[in-house]
């Protein structure tokens, strides 16, 4: 089984993409985790509609909730092994304020971005 669950802050605003011959959306950004003692950061990719949604509504310090799955990339670079562990989002949750929207994540239905075409706030 290969399932991650992180909850984070958005370090910076998502790096919107549009890749292959098809033009599929892509969204890369960077999530920072707390942990008891030190601050982890990880690196998320999201795909299609789910990557349209993020690049449309997330910005830096965006709270987000992410259910995924590891994905392990290995490359050669001078000569030596060269290897990036990110996360792949299958869903992402918008946790709180949207681009200056005032509605909390607590009074709104919860909706992942992958759920809906248009978002209701």
């Amino acid at each position: 089984m290969n399932k991650v669950i992180i909850k984070g802050n958005l370090v910076a605003d998502p790096e919107a993409r549009q890749v292959g011959q098809n033009k599929t959306d892509l969204s890369k950004f960077r999530v920072a985790v707390n942990d008891f003692k030190k601050t982890v950061y990880v690196d998320v990719e999201a795909w299609e509609k789910t990557a349209a949604n993020c690049n449309k509504y997330l910005k830096k310090g965006s709270p987000i909730l992410i259910d995924g799955r590891l994905n392990l990339d290995e490359w050669e670079m001078e000569g030596k092994k060269r290897s990036r562990l990110t996360v792949v989002a299958n869903n992402v949750e918008f946790l709180g304020k949207l681009n200056g929207d005032d509605t909390s994540s607590d009074k709104r239905e919860n909706k992942s971005v992958e759920d809906d075409d248009d978002i209701p706030f």
